[in-house]
């Protein structure tokens, strides 16, 4: 058994909050195969902001224990406090660290510690501030995710990615600043863990869509989630309005909005949209949805709907609500821009479309909609592939494996600087040809390290 302290983000899927994000289902899908394999966690939580009630998000620190897992989570101002985390990790004496995602890796590179950390790079951060900067229009964003992205590169033992994509990207980061050095080499840094899934199967408990806000007629395209920087909302909403205008009976229905501090701009940009167009009454927009009734509307809508814009993140990164329709069965509509979506395009799983075409999507949702029953039929197909490959069990094996036996980096605590060339050095063989000669002729010490210094500066002159 090993003792891990995780550092992640707030709320756990148990706690039964308003709102759960991709950041916190992150963490729990690092935490729960740990506590399955025996070992003794103790979890130490940020609260993603907006996603607790008011008295829990006004309280500074909770604790919760369940089982073999201690769980603290805390407010931001607490979680930053140097003495808050290091009193926790310092009366627990962990045998490694795990950062899940990249905010609470950033505080895990802080610790005095000496055990070994694994950091989770949960999406590419520069790609990510690209987009931010993009839809804030403000490239301070690059700043400051670099900020928080560079002491993690230089100081984690080792790194997970979502992608085999984000891993050569992560890697190239790590060259940037002197990781892959003479210490380090045949070490391999970075692991893929791929968005997960809980080994459990959803059930259709009551109804919450047909009948209530679409008839059972209808072709409900389902949205569930917030519009991050990513969302194109053009795209999806200019599809939407011509497939809707060859069939009255397509209904979008959406179970999300804005992601509170993060992205507020996005989800106004499509309302927006919506409120000015002819077929306002095709859009069924009911904002953030309780993710304990969130899979009762998969099971009623036709097909899920993601819509990345053209951009790096969506290249490198993943899409944990995919997973959640495929949970449920529910066919699946999506770009073909990141990794996941081409793994579902090329096992035939899902149905897929070029970024920035609303044409062609516009297409894809009339085949779609004209052929409902046969998508019923796939149902079990899609949950197969799902349970065989995306498990929270299957997708952190390589966590697991380290955490087993957690061990340093070859080049732990070392610096390697590439702002500055190395100090000059004598012709090869020169100096060890003097030095034999030193101890054969038995010159001193004084005389020989002023031979060397006259050597360098030869050196350096031929140069």
């Amino acid at each position: 058994m090993t003792k891990v302290l995780v550092l992640g983000m707030a709320p756990l899927s148990f706690e039964n909050q308003p709102h759960v994000f991709g950041p916190s289902l992150r963490t729990w899908q690092f935490v729960q195969p740990l506590l399955d394999d025996g070992h003794e966690v103790c979890l130490c939580s940020c609260r993603i902001y907006g996603a607790y009630d008011e008295k829990e998000a006004s309280l500074p620190i909770t604790t919760i224990e369940k089982g073999a897992l201690v769980y603290h989570h805390m407010d931001q101002a607490t979680f930053e406090r140097q003495d808050t985390v290091q009193g926790i990790h310092d009366r627990f004496s962990p045998d490694c660290i795990v950062g899940a995602t990249v905010y609470p890796s950033s505080r895990a590179v802080r610790l005095r510690t000496s055990k070994p950390i694994w950091i989770d790079v949960y999406g590419d951060l520069m790609s990510e501030a690209q987009a931010k900067a993009y839809v804030f229009d403000n490239d301070h964003y690059l700043f400051h995710f670099w900020s928080m992205n560079k002491p993690i590169l230089e100081n984690g033992d080792i790194y997970s990615s979502v992608s085999n994509r984000q891993k050569y990207a992560l890697m190239g980061q790590l060259a940037t600043v002197g990781r892959l050095n003479k210490h380090s080499m045949g070490y391999d840094f970075v692991h893929v863990i791929p968005c997960g899934i809980e080994k459990r199967k959803f059930r259709h408990e009551r109804r919450v869509l047909r009948g209530i806000h679409v008839d059972d007629e209808d072709f409900a395209i389902l949205w569930n989630g917030g519009f991050n920087t990513w969302t194109d909302v053009n795209t999806l909403f200019q599809a939407l309005e011509m497939a809707m205008t060859r069939n009255h009976h397509i209904r979008f229905v959406c179970a999300g909005a804005e992601i509170p501090g993060h992205d507020e701009i996005t989800y106004k940009s499509f309302t927006r949209l919506v409120e000015n167009s002819k077929l306002r009454g095709n859009f069924v927009l009911l904002g953030w949805v309780h993710p304990s009734e969130i899979h009762n509307y998969y099971f009623e809508a036709d097909v899920g709907i993601n819509v990345d814009r053209p951009c790096y993140e969506a290249v490198l990164g993943s899409r944990n609500r995919i997973l959640g329709w495929l949970q449920a069965g529910l066919p699946v509509l999506t770009t073909d821009l990141t990794e996941l979506g081409q793994i579902l395009k090329d096992s035939g799983i899902a149905t897929t479309c070029r970024p920035n075409s609303p044409k062609e999507l516009a297409r894809s949702i009339l085949q779609l909609a004209g052929h409902p029953s046969l998508l019923r039929k796939s149902r079990e197909a899609r949950k197969r592939f799902v349970f065989q490959n995306f498990t929270y069990e299957k997708t952190t094996a390589p966590l697991r494996e380290w955490v087993r036996n957690p061990s340093l980096s070859p080049d732990h605590g070392m610096r390697i600087p590439l702002n500055q060339p190395p100090p000059p050095q004598p012709p090869p063989g020169l100096w060890d040809s003097f030095q034999a000669l030193a101890e054969a002729e038995g010159i001193g010490v004084a005389c020989s390290r002023s031979i060397r210094w006259l050597l360098r500066k030869m050196s350096m002159q031929a140069q």
